[in-house]
């Protein structure tokens, strides 16, 4: 590596804060804070290895303050065949039970100011392909579906035992209208 920052494993450095801190404090900075450029034609933009326990990526967890814009922005209108985000959780020979999310999206807002109004119009998950043809004679086949879920278990020696829902939607508002 060209830069390297390593903390010894000795006990006595007791870290609390981190090793690196990158702060830009002047508000009216656009700029990246950090870029990470990769130019190969394959290989790994980012790579985070962190602990058995614990959070690996935490993203605004000291001051929640995004309003407006995107946490994460994931640029993938030039992928043909890959994924812009993939979550491969394929273990071989597991030695644990799984009980925990692949993915979590949970959120609570509490109006706590009297007399206020408050309206949530906005979506927890939104899927949305938008496609056009805009030539004279061509056509765009749209094949793939926008969602699949899919749930399995082959039981090659031993017994699958499923009670699982592939999907469940509830909506616990009696007086709700959607």
């Amino acid at each position: 590596y060209l830069l390297s920052i390593t903390q010894a494993n000795d006990g006595s450095n007791n870290n609390s804060t981190g090793l690196l801190n990158l702060s830009n404090s002047d508000t009216r900075s656009v700029a990246n804070v950090l870029k990470v450029v990769q130019n190969a034609t394959n290989g790994t933009g980012l790579s985070i290895d962190g602990p058995n326990a614990g959070t690996y990526l935490s993203i605004g967890n000291t001051t929640p303050n995004l309003t407006t814009g995107a946490g994460i922005s994931i640029l993938g209108s030039a992928i043909t065949t890959g994924e812009a985000i993939s979550i491969n959780t394929a273990f071989n020979g597991i030695s644990s039970d799984f009980s925990g999310n692949q993915i979590l999206v949970s959120g609570t807002r509490t109006n706590t100011t009297a007399s206020t109004v408050r309206t949530d119009s906005g979506n927890y998950l939104d899927l949305t392909r938008g496609s056009t043809v805009n030539a004279s004679g061509a056509t765009f086949n749209i094949t793939g579906d926008l969602a699949t879920f899919s749930s399995n278990c082959t039981e090659t020696t031993g017994t699958c035992v499923d009670t699982s829902n592939v999907l469940r939607l509830t909506q616990s508002y009696g007086k709700a209208s959607g």
